[in-house]
């Protein structure tokens, strides 16, 4: 399936989106250290057992991507339909950051992934928080998947992420709860950016 010129143009400036949005992020990022934030009270995560999970994160989070991405290939569509999603979500939480800024969880554990460290710009960032992007990243995957099958178990992997992320202290309970409908509306409004174009 290829893509047509419309849609052509909206795979050039949703790359063109990610890259400018990439190239501010860590000086976003080391803006948002710097400020004071508040220290929530969270009850669910005081009954989480606490522990280091990187390695786990970090499959239950790039597994389900590639596997999309290997969907993908043959439905150009499904990929620019989350491009898109994903640029739309990260300029969310951009903006949730800046209007709601929060101190890390008690007992904070950096996640040990070099590729996170790339968006970081080598920082180490603690209040990276509201809400979570590893938790709509993948959900974004699986409310864009048209398989009903692949849908669930990508739905399961949100849920499990979700839960470790809280089990290793890098996200409030509200984090990962908000995470869910942002990602919805994230991929509502790149649904909505590609239908735009679809008679152009």
């Amino acid at each position: 399936m290829h893509l047509r010129a419309s849609h052509r143009i909206l795979s050039l400036a949703v790359l063109f989106l990610l890259g400018t949005v990439v190239w501010a992020l860590p000086s976003f990022f080391g803006y948002v250290e710097e400020r004071p934030g508040k220290v929530l009270n969270d009850p669910v995560l005081e009954r989480i057992p606490a522990g280091d999970f990187s390695l786990l994160i970090a499959l239950l989070l790039y597994v389900p991507i590639l596997w999309f991405i290997g969907r993908a290939i043959r439905q150009p569509l499904l990929l620019l339909h989350y491009l898109w999603a994903y640029a739309i979500m990260i300029c969310l939480r951009m903006v949730c950051m800046w209007a709601l800024p929060l101190e890390a969880p008690p007992g904070f554990m950096e996640i040990q992934d070099p590729i996170q460290q790339f968006f970081y710009g080598g920082q180490e960032i603690t209040k990276d928080l509201f809400f979570s992007g590893h938790t709509a990243t993948v959900l974004m995957a699986a409310l864009i998947l048209p398989g009903r099958s692949e849908r669930r178990i990508l739905i399961a992997t949100t849920i499990a992420l979700a839960f470790f992320l809280l089990a290793q202290r890098v996200h409030y309970t509200v984090d990962v709860l908000v995470a869910f409908p942002a990602a919805w509306l994230s991929v509502w409004i790149a649904g909505r950016i590609i239908r735009g174009h679809k008679g152009s």
